[in-house]
């Protein structure tokens, strides 16, 4: 089953770089890792909860509250005798209600406790496409100087659509195998490197109906990290130099006081 994810971005330019460094970044094998971690937690949310869960669902009376009825989350509706009790955290739901959101999802409705999932257990990202937005004011500029624009120390919006492909346990278990050196937490399985395509998007140019539709969640990836802690020893050999001149000052001036 293939997914399209679609992710809305804010990445810190560094100094002193331009628009066309960060088209370079969004093609590269960094950019790849960044937007894979961000999205993988998603892309267990909307995994299928395991078959066999669905045969250990309870049917119990439905619970009352200060005489009313609970209610199903999933249609805001009042729940009604036998309904559904899911195993672990014990929620309750029409029956017509959940089996439909477990076939597409592996979280309770209400709690967002993690089900387990059997069918799919790792994905494979084939396709990478991050489209840079830029402000109207900058619309009609050709393409060769919005490449030349400055982007040192600003925020830069942008539009990461993913394709993803939901691989079989078997195929999984497989890539395991022959990928020991990817971690646990991120279950993606490469046959080979993702296609890459990185652009630039005037803001007005039919932005809207030119993405499929998708998953939306923003997130925020830091790319500038090590920027952020030569700026720190930075700072504090600043500090440093300028504490040694005050204990030298002082020393001075002591000597001064006392010949």
């Amino acid at each position: 089953m293939d997914l399209a994810i679609r992710v809305n971005v804010r990445y810190a330019a560094p100094a002193d770089s331009q628009i066309k460094d960060a088209l370079l970044l969004f093609k590269s094998a960094r950019w790849v890792h960044s937007i894979i971690r961000y999205i993988i937690p998603q892309l267990n949310s909307v995994s299928p909860a395991a078959m066999h869960l669905m045969e250990t669902l309870k049917s119990n009376p439905a619970d009352v509250q200060d005489g009313e009825r609970a209610v199903c989350v999933v249609c805001m509706e009042a729940l009604t005798s036998p309904c559904a009790e899911l195993p672990t955290c014990c929620h309750q739901f029409h029956e017509r209600c959940i089996e439909p959101w477990l076939k597409m999802h592996s979280t309770c409705p209400t709690c967002r406790h993690q089900l387990p999932t059997d069918a799919y257990t790792s994905y494979s990202v084939y396709a990478i496409n991050t489209t840079i937005v830029l402000q109207q004011s900058q619309s009609s500029m050709p393409a060769a100087e919005l490449l030349e624009l400055s982007a040192s120390n600003q925020v830069i919006r942008a539009i990461v659509n993913a394709r993803v492909r939901r691989n079989a346990a078997s195929t999984s278990a497989t890539g395991a195998a022959a990928h020991g050196s990817l971690s646990s937490d991120v279950p993606i399985f490469q046959t080979e490197p993702p296609v890459m395509n990185a652009s630039v998007l005037q803001r007005g140019s039919g932005l809207t109906a030119a993405l499929p539709p998708c998953i939306t969640e923003p997130v925020v990836p830091v790319m500038h990290r090590n920027a952020s802690r030569r700026r720190f020893r930075e700072q504090e050999t600043i500090r440093a130099i300028g504490k040694r001149r005050r204990l030298s000052d002082s020393a001075e001036e002591q000597d001064l006081s006392t010949s």
